[in-house]
């Protein structure tokens, strides 16, 4: 067997333990703050530590809000019942704009946003590394964690976690799970009055996990056209996996390089594009680290992110 690159190990073990988790995510944002990162990064330390690969994917970060167990529908729209929100380690930790554009997207639209503080990872990263009996372990704490009878569904921003968590042997639980954007275009909500225009260019990455797991791709694609004047431009169908796939980015870095290449030299040069989105955080985190050693500025966000942005309330 491979011995998982520290890494990978590294990375499983702390997305393991919520105190883990603040305690990193307020070292990093110090890290970044206070320019450690540039200095350590001009000295190499990264990769001398064996954690390059991993220190790549770190994007800009902002200070962590905190929050809530729970968010109140708008008053002013139609009240549509309570959803969970499935955090995930990864988005907490990188990606805090994905989570509160949920929130604010969800509540604008008459749904009660339910985040349980007990939630934990939700195991696929574990699951990856072959730690089965931790894998089991977190989809069991989630289940608790999500054990309220009034959900309508549990919501999830990467589709990663989605795939993951619709795995779970108990149906109950595992039945109620779905990717954000099917989850708006199934409960037919309209936003097309509830949207500013933006006339952008904007390029759609399609996760492997939303369109060979989930089966839900077309939802976002369906979602982001409500935004007026938007110019949506999907990726080639020959476009393969972008190489990130949990930890494989971490475990096999030169065929994951590759794949990235290949993907990126999809986004076409010949039109301006503004934004690229994509529904999986470690999708995201590595065509954001491709994009920026390539001194790309295309910004890398999630299409919740993009609609939410858009919002004019």
């Amino acid at each position: 067997d491979i011995t998982p690159p520290l890494a990978a190990r590294l990375l499983s073990t702390l997305l393991q333990s919520k105190k883990a988790m603040h305690l990193l995510t307020q070292t990093l944002y110090v890290y970044q703050k206070h320019h450690i990162q540039s200095l350590t990064r001009a000295l190499h330390l990264p990769t001398l530590l064996g954690l390059g690969k991993l220190e790549r994917l770190l994007p800009p970060l902002q200070e962590s809000a905190h929050l809530q167990a729970f968010y109140p529908a708008n008053t002013k729209s139609e009240q549509r019942g309570d959803v969970g929100l499935f955090v995930g380690c990864m988005g907490e930790l990188v990606d805090n704009e994905t989570l509160f554009s949920a929130i604010r997207v969800l509540t604008q639209v008459g749904f009660n946003v339910h985040i349980p503080q007990n939630q934990r990872c939700c195991g696929a990263l574990a699951q990856h590394e072959g730690d089965v009996c931790t894998a089991s372990a977190l989809s069991q704490q989630n289940r608790h964690a999500f054990a309220q009878d009034n959900l309508q569904a549990i919501i999830s921003i990467a589709s990663g976690c989605a795939s993951h968590l619709r795995d779970d042997e108990e149906t109950r639980f595992s039945s109620k799970v779905v990717d954000i954007s099917h989850f708006l275009i199934r409960e037919q909500i309209d936003f097309t009055s509830l949207l500013h225009a933006l006339p952008a260019n904007v390029t759609l990455h399609t996760p492997c996990s939303l369109k060979n797991a989930l089966r839900t791709e077309k939802s976002v694609a369906t979602l982001l056209r409500q935004i007026p004047q938007i110019t949506l431009t999907l990726l080639p169908d020959t476009t393969q996996c972008c190489g990130a796939a949990g930890s494989y980015s971490l475990r096999h870095p030169k065929m994951a390089q590759t794949l990235l290449d290949d993907l990126l030299n999809n986004i076409t040069p010949k039109q301006t594009t503004d934004y690229l989105v994509s529904s999986n955080i470690g999708c995201a985190l590595h065509i954001a680290a491709g994009l920026r050693e390539k001194k790309h500025a295309l910004s890398v966000i999630h299409p919740i992110v993009l609609l939410a942005r858009q919002l004019k309330a």
